[in-house]
């Protein structure tokens, strides 16, 4: 049986899942059967009223065996077979006609229609633009079914729910105000970190390390004065000095001073950063005022404490994490989102 969408024209939050289930086939009506029930508590943990919300699949028609390969012509389900395909285009025409202000893909399959992404563990919890209708900004959650198969990932969803709840309130998707300069030359990132220890109003910085093995040597640093601003510099590319010896020293007689000031610093899992500097380069960092590793199990026990993760409830970031080639952004993005996760947890610990 055809089971279509349902919900008021007006909604602004348009849930999409996967395809219809036994009891949504029988019926002919979406998330009723035992994902939907929990998919109403989910609803209800994040305050959003399932009424007030359109609801729909990505899948028309329950696939034979529930098995969503069915209407794809490939085994990595990219490939939609022309049924699945029209369906995606009468899924795009109701999101015009609606204009709903976010919609919510509970799974793979309804991410990868909206976004084209497929990795759920990646994107999940962020929020992205649509490919799907040009300018529709869509969050991704576990689908329901998930969370009845892996309870550890209700927790997560509700949080991803109630960020959706959050930005059902506009349909705007959040400008990018990060700025990073990565592979600085020296001069540009010894002048950066002295500005840092002259100016009174940055009170709090984040420090991040990349290294490589074997070893723990410190292939790339990366320095954030605000959550929208970081600089990372190179120090070896390979296995090979990046600068001449009396420029690397320079940076780290710098860098020192810049620890030993009265800058509060951030670390995601400073017990290795901090080892690692210490370990290589003598230099102790006493004056640590957050590990956000730590501070999220502080306030979260029950969640993941990647920074990916910690970023996904905490900020409106892009998902750099996700990629499959990693970026030269990759080492300042880290700096600077732990420094915003940080502010986040401090705040959520005064609150707890």
């Amino acid at each position: 049986m055809l089971v279509h969408t349902e919900g008021p024209a007006d909604a602004k939050i348009m849930i999409v899942g996967e395809a219809p289930g036994e009891e949504e086939d029988r019926v002919g009506r979406p998330f009723v059967g035992y994902a939907g029930r929990t998919l109403d508590n989910l609803l209800g943990q994040a305050s959003i009223p399932r009424y007030q919300c359109l609801i729909t699949n990505v899948a028309r028609e329950r696939p034979p065996g529930n098995k969503i390969m069915y209407y794809f012509e490939d085994s990595k389900c990219t490939i939609p077979k022309p049924k699945l395909a029209a369906w995606i285009d009468k899924l795009a025409s109701e999101i015009r006609l609606y204009k709903p202000n976010i919609v919510i893909a509970l799974g793979a399959t309804a991410l990868w229609a909206l976004t084209g992404e497929k990795k759920i563990s990646d994107f999940r919890g962020y929020i992205l633009p649509s490919t799907l209708v040009e300018g529709t900004k869509v969050l991704a959650t576990y689908h329901p079914q998930a969370v009845n198969y892996d309870w550890k990932l209700y927790f997560p969803t509700v949080l991803d729910l109630r960020k959706a709840k959050r930005h059902s309130e506009f349909p705007e998707i959040p400008a990018t105000t990060q700025t990073f300069v990565p592979d600085a030359d020296v001069k540009q990132f010894v002048a950066y970190m002295e500005e840092i220890i002259a100016d009174d109003d940055c009170t709090h910085i984040a420090i991040d390390v990349e290294t490589v093995q074997p070893g723990s040597h410190i292939e790339e640093l990366g320095i954030a004065r605000s959550p929208n601003y970081s600089m990372s510099l190179m120090l070896l590319r390979g296995k090979a000095p990046a600068m001449p010896e009396a420029d690397e020293l320079l940076v780290w007689q710098t860098f020192t001073k810049l620890v030993n000031s009265d800058k509060k610093i951030v670390m995601q899992n400073a017990a290795y950063d901090i080892g690692v500097l210490w370990c290589n380069n003598g230099i102790l960092v006493k004056n640590l005022w957050m590990d956000t590793l730590l501070a999220a199990h502080v306030c979260w026990p029950e969640l993941p404490r990647d920074l990916g993760f910690l970023a996904s409830i905490c900020l409106d970031v892009s998902p750099w994490k996700s990629k499959l080639v990693r970026t030269k952004s990759y080492n300042p993005a880290d700096a600077a989102n732990t420094l915003g996760i940080a502010l986040v947890l401090d705040g959520e610990i005064d609150r707890q």
